[in-house]
């Protein structure tokens, strides 16, 4: 969940070793111990032949095993033809020809190995995504608001991590449970999928963004705040707490604030507030926490202009450290029962928490607010908190390039969760389109293998579907277009424009324009359903006659009936081998046979065949018309 349109995430932090001082003795007997040197480095293959756009990992071994120094010095000669990520392995095609690669041991740069990479011309163009969210959130106002930033996508954004200790907090943690659940938010935000038994934050967007951002952080001591949760009620007040606990951070610690600022915007990358009390849907918990609303999870602004020389705090994250835990698993870390996450088959439950690290990004949530429809489908991460993200996500943040037919091709693509992210765009704008901020297809060739897995073995809550256990093509519509204010009505309220822009680049600021925002929403209008979990607040801003349109839809192979969709991701999604789609016999697109915007989109395929086992592969035919 989100306050506003908008949400972003990620952050990090500067890590310290402590020192650990050993007697003469141990000094004497460290020294002592046999050294072994690298006698051998090797990848699993001395050649990797990729095609532009697509990736592979790099696989090195290092013999003896048991080596005292196994660390790598890395070496790349790529001629601009790749991109490598040594912290990963990952390699990407950016344009054909060779590229070698060369790791070396630290202590003996003699013992090397060298692996060449021959990058091949695709079967149709990659695209590159000039303008994403980064970009969007950036330089761009959104909403009248005078700066609205994002967690920085790419790089290593630091978020800081604070848990707040209210006077009541000690009938929800025990005292002396205090570092047991420190120890939990730190594994929950930077761990493992060891420590979590799934993904912790850090490493679920490792994996999403193919090494491009690597988020880190520190957690920071409990925070006293001498208030009960009673006392923060609404965004004001959890601004002024989170004000108040990152500067009393910095004021009790030789952290740097510069450390938070990664991409050196005058903001913070992510203050993250984690508050020592239940949820307000904890079913178990006193009418004082059920009463309050704003104990939930969501992630906000502060909305204030940075007039000093240091960073201050704008995006931030708010939830309960309930979420980490089921009620069994709560009694032993927390010392109560209050947990509202689900962890039968995971250590720590992370879903919610990496759900509104998206948002700290910009993403925005994809299920309809009114629970009256499933327009994604509500198996992806920013729908219903499972699984992988879906393309448009990806693509959002600038983590994926995908195939841009402009003729008639064949495209492979490889499972999408797989690490390549592979995707195919169908526009009928290709030869300009550099800018998510469009209407346009994707298709990804759907397994339920990666990130899905867990969410496919296991269902992660009654009110989530469980993935498909099976392979096909997902087609997503995405309708992205922007809308920008024009003036506030009599009721104080912006008026927007439906002259909708493709391209913030396309928006120019004038006396009667005050700043830009998605048109579309995937919350339909309802008079029925009321203000519940915000209601028709957060339909399109265009009113009523565009809610018939999303921002991103699931297209299914079997077309639901009426006006939208009911019913969630399921088989019958799915394209599978022989299935072919012509938009002009889709009843999903609102325009008999068009585009949202009316256009033509130019393009149909057919699935022609899906292979399984340990290589899936879909090979999908595009046919322009």
């Amino acid at each position: 969940m989100k306050r506003f349109c908008f949400a972003f995430l990620a952050l990090l932090s500067l890590s310290f070793s402590s020192c650990n001082f050993m007697k003469e003795d141990e000094i004497k007997e460290e020294n002592k111990k046999e050294f072994i040197p690298v006698e051998k480095i090797e990848f699993d293959k001395p050649t990797i032949e990729i095609e532009v756009g697509q990736s592979a990992y790099l696989n090195p071994t290092v013999s003896p095993s048991n080596a005292t120094n196994k660390k790598l010095i890395w070496s790349v000669n790529d001629y601009g033809n790749i991109q490598f990520f040594s912290s990963t392995g990952l390699i990407e095609g950016l344009k054909p020809g060779k590229a070698f690669i060369t790791a070396s041991s630290e202590n003996n740069r003699s013992i090397f190995a060298e692996c060449e990479i021959l990058v091949k011309e695709g079967p149709c163009p990659i695209q590159t995504v000039n303008y994403t969210y980064d970009n969007y959130t950036s330089d761009y106002g959104s909403e009248s608001i005078s700066h609205i930033d994002s967690c920085p996508a790419k790089g290593n954004p630091n978020l800081l991590v604070i848990p707040i200790w209210f006077t009541d907090s000690n009938k929800y943690i025990k005292e002396d449970k205090k570092n047991s659940v420190t120890s939990d938010i730190k594994k929950a935000y930077f761990g493992t999928s060891a420590d979590t038994g799934w993904q912790s934050v850090s490493s679920f967007y490792q994996i999403e963004s193919k090494g491009k951002c690597n988020i880190t952080g520190t957690v920071a001591p409990w925070y006293n705040c001498n208030n009960p949760s009673s006392a923060y009620t609404n965004h004001k007040t959890t601004v002024e707490l989170v004000k108040e606990a990152t500067e009393n951070y910095f004021s009790t610690s030789n952290d740097k604030k510069d450390y938070y600022d990664t991409n050196r915007d005058g903001y913070y990358d992510g203050i993250v507030l984690i508050y020592g009390a239940p949820d307000c849907q904890q079913a178990d918990a006193p009418d004082s926490i059920k009463n309050n609303s704003n104990l939930w999870a969501l992630c906000d602004w502060v909305q204030e202009t940075n007039t000093s020389s240091t960073p201050i705090p704008n995006t931030f994250f708010w939830a309960s450290y309930d979420f980490l835990y089921d009620s069994t698993k709560a009694f032993s870390r927390a010392g109560t029962n209050y947990g509202s996450g689900i962890c039968k088959n995971v250590l720590l439950d992370t879903h919610t928490f990496i759900h509104e690290a998206g948002h700290l990004f910009g993403l925005e949530d994809y299920y309809c607010y009114n629970n009256i429809a499933y327009p994604a489908g509500a198996f992806s991460m920013q729908d219903y908190n499972v699984g992988g993200h879906d393309p448009f996500s990806l693509l959002s943040l600038g983590w994926i390039n995908p195939y841009l037919p402009t003729s008639s091709c064949e495209i492979t693509l490889s499972p999408f969760q797989d690490g390549n992210h592979q995707t195919i765009l169908l526009t009928p704008r290709w030869n300009s389109f550099s800018s998510v901020f469009d209407e346009y297809l994707l298709l990804e060739f759907y397994t339920p293998t990666g990130l899905n897995k867990l969410d496919v073995d296991y269902r992660y809550s009654s009110n989530a579907p469980r993935g498909v256990d099976g392979y096909g093509i997902r087609l997503w519509h995405v309708d992205a277009r922007l809308t920008y204010s024009k003036y506030k009505d009599t009721n104080n309220q912006w008026v927007y424009s439906t002259d909708l822009i493709n391209s913030p680049t396309e928006y120019t600021s004038n006396a009667n324009s005050y700043g830009i925002r998605t048109a579309m929403s995937n919350t339909y209008y309802s008079s029925s359903v009321g203000e519940k979990d915000g209601g028709n607040k957060y339909i399109t801003p265009l009113g009523q006659d565009y809610c018939k349109y999303n921002l991103l839809e699931l297209i299914r192979k079997t077309a639901p009936t009426g006006n939208y969709a009911t019913t969630v991701f399921s088989a019958n999604s799915l394209y599978v081998q022989g299935d072919t789609f012509n938009i002009d016999n889709c009843s999903q697109f609102k325009n008999s046979g068009k585009l949202n915007s009316g256009k033509s989109l130019g393009f149909s395929f057919k699935v022609q065949s899906i292979t399984t086992g340990d290589n899936p592969k879909a090979v999908i035919q595009i046919t322009k018309l």
